[in-house]
């Protein structure tokens, strides 16, 4: 496998792209894909750059793309079109492309046929412009890496395109099939973003690219009052120091915002679901290329041939003038390009994610790397303004308070919903519960529980006595039932358990274990105390009123029987 990239100053200057395409017939002298990534790159000069690619190499791949900044040679670059060559000994490649008018549901039925029909498929590239479509359901079939960036946005009014062999694509995508028997990958995402503040939940949105609500009120308002303004800043440099991290699947994955529209919702450039729940986050410039260089170091190991770079713009902006610093060691570890992008794919063994502000570096070789000399790298100590490093103090202020806030808020929470005596739930959290079961609509048991003479216990025993007999009979409901079922404290002596998607039978057999259970259980004298139980079960035109009066009618006819210690349905 061999890499050379190559950047043009002027596309228009018919000299450098023949001394350009001279240079890499010796170089790179049977190439099977070129890339074509220009800055405010024209449809009608990447078909130029096309043909005189194709007129050289006839059977070579052409995919060119419009970008806000390239990565040649391993270094960023905000102007200039970045021409990479790649050759390989024991691959092909396979072309999918989203076809202009296919619909989301052709174009994914195609997409998977293919990839599944392709013999020794190792990976796959994914370039998009516009929104995701069809491919993240088709991704997930997939156990093979996809790896990838969005060229364009057009949630942010960016337009752009396309170009694969020929084909413009203004809103699509374009695959890239890596197959091979001797072809290795491995996959690093840098980001390093820090969640700080308080969770949100996603209240509301417009479709799944716009946030209307957090927390039931417009994004905006919410934005403004915990992040505040800066006079002169724009919305663009604050979203870039403080963008929005979305926890999703255990991981914290930062969103861009792109625009706050005059409605007070904000467009992003990538995906949310109604419910999310999400963060403010902090971009914290010397952290952030500390975590690119240990992944730096990290993929090095691999010893790869090639470095596939999909770095967010975001990051671009928000480095300024420490990119250098960003990307230094790729250069050392093997020819790299890419582009800088609004949003990057990364998936495998079907576990796919939509990244914004984040670097995916992919390290490719064909054969075991074990020919291949390894790189030793260093991690810089890169040193920043004063300002900064008293905003990385700050940050670390504000997570520590809001870590202990939420421990304190957790915990009055748990204090408001349990029993201080049982540790089970309380008259308030288990109405609640039944609340929810009658509004779900769906089957559900509830048993009421009583200890038979309790004030006995207490005359005879003292209270001390007694309170260990509940907390006792609390032990052996907590044992019985399963996991799902919610037991609490109604009152006194007498315990509710909420028994969701249990008929009669099962209930009744739940029932009978704690019965059995708390009658082996000898109080101080030696003497054992017993449960009347009552149990009900859900039906059609039920409410709160009616069903708790129905419980307690069983428990009631079951304390009215001779000896009590029984069971009693209705």
């Amino acid at each position: 496998m061999k890499l050379k990239s190559y950047l043009l100053d002027d596309v228009e200057d018919e000299d450098e792209l023949r001394a350009c395409l001279e240079a890499m017939q010796e170089e790179v002298p049977d190439p099977l894909l070129v890339t074509v990534y220009g800055v405010a790159l024209a449809k009608v000069e990447a078909a130029f750059i096309a043909r005189k690619i194709k007129k050289i190499f006839p059977d070579v791949h052409v995919i060119a793309g419009c970008v806000d900044a390239v990565i040649s040679g391993g270094r960023g670059n905000s102007r200039g079109v970045s021409l990479t060559f790649i050759s390989f000994e024991h691959t092909e490649l396979k072309l999918l492309v989203q076809h202009e008018g296919q619909s989301r549901e052709a174009y994914g039925e195609e997409l998977r046929a293919g990839l599944a029909a392709l013999p020794d498929l190792v990976c796959v590239m994914v370039l998009w412009g516009g929104q995701m479509n069809a491919l993240p359901a088709v991704i997930s079939e997939f156990k093979q890496p996809f790896f990838g960036g969005l060229l364009y946005d057009i949630t942010a009014s960016k337009h752009g395109f396309i170009y694969a062999d020929g084909e413009i694509i203004e809103s699509g995508a374009v695959c890239v099939a890596f197959c091979s028997t001797e072809m290795e990958v491995m996959l690093k995402v840098c980001s390093s973003w820090q969640p700080i503040g308080p969770s949100l939940r996603v209240t509301a949105i417009d479709g799944p690219y716009v946030v209307k609500e957090l927390d039931g009120m417009p994004f905006d308002q919410v934005y403004d009052y915990y992040i505040g303004n800066v006079a002169g800043e724009s919305f663009m440099d604050k979203s870039l120091s403080f963008p929005i991290i979305l926890h999703r699947n255990g991981r914290h994955i930062a969103r861009q915002l792109l625009v706050c529209r005059k409605d007070g919702a904000a467009e992003f450039g990538a995906d949310f679901e109604l419910g999310d729940v999400v963060q403010f986050g902090y971009g914290d410039p010397a952290r952030v290329i500390y975590d690119t260089q240990r992944k730096e170091k990290e993929i090095s190991t691999f010893r790869p041939q090639a470095l596939f770079l999909f770095d967010c713009l975001s990051r671009w902006l928000l480095m300024e003038g420490q990119m250098e610093h960003e990307l230094k060691n790729c250069r050392q570890i093997a020819p790299s390009f890419g582009f800088y992008s609004y949003g990057e794919l990364i998936g495998a063994e079907g576990d796919f994610s939509l990244l914004n502000m984040s670097l995916v570096l992919v390290g490719m070789r064909e054969g075991s790397g074990a020919n291949l000399p390894q790189v030793e790298l260093n991690l810089d100590e890169v040193i920043f303004a004063r300002h900064q490093q008293f905003l990385a103090h700050l940050v670390h202020l504000v997570q520590v308070t809001t870590a202990a806030l939420e421990l304190k808020n957790d915990q009055l929470g748990y204090q408001a919903r349990t029993d201080a005596l049982t540790g089970l739930s309380n008259r308030g959290a288990i109405e609640a519960a039944i609340k929810g079961a009658l509004e779900g609509g769906r089957d559900f048991a509830v048993i009421m529980l009583d200890v038979d003479n309790f004030k006995g216990i207490n005359d005879n025993l003292g209270h001390d006595v007694g309170d260990e007999s509940l907390k006792t009979l609390a032990g052996a409901i907590r044992d019985q039932i399963r996991a799902g079922d919610i037991a609490g404290r109604w009152g006194g002596d007498e315990f509710l358990v909420l028994l969701p998607g249990q008929d009669i039978r099962g209930a009744t057999k739940a029932a009978e274990r704690i019965r059995q259970v708390v009658r082996g259980y000898a109080l101080p004298d030696g003497s054992h105390f017993t449960l009347s139980i009552g149990i009900t079960a859900y039906a059609l035109g039920d409410d709160e009123l009616s069903l708790f009066r129905r419980v307690d009618k069983a428990l009631y006819a079951a304390k009215s029987q001779e000896g009590k210690d029984a069971i009693v349905v209705r």
